[in-house]
C-alpha cells in the first residue's frame, strides 16, 4: 500500500489504522456478460511524511488531489 502511494502520488506515509472496509458483488447479467465476482476494499489512514503530490505520468492513476475527510462507516453487502 505504501509503494502505490509512492508510485501514484509521489508522496512517502506511515500507514495508520483501517478507518473503512467496503465489499460490493458485480453480478453476471444481460449488461454485464462477464463471470460475477466481488470487489473487496480497505480503507487506510495514512501519515504523509515527505513528497510532492505529482500526478503518475504513464500509470494507471488519472488524477491526484486533496479531498476533504468524510465520515465513513463500514458496510457489508
Amino acid at each position: 500500500m505504501l509503494r502505490e502511494l509512492r508510485e501514484e502520488t509521489g508522496l512517502v506515509g506511515e500507514r495508520g489504522q483501517v478507518v473503512a472496509v467496503y465489499s460490493h458483488t458485480y453480478k453476471r447479467s444481460p449488461t454485464r456478460p462477464r463471470p460475477s465476482f466481488q470487489h473487496l476494499g480497505l480503507i487506510y489512514e495514512v501519515r504523509v511524511e515527505e513528497g510532492e503530490l505529482l500526478h503518475e505520468v504513464g500509470g494507471s492513476t488519472d488524477l491526484c488531489g486533496w479531498v476533504a475527510q468524510l465520515n465513513s462507516r463500514c458496510t457489508r453487502s
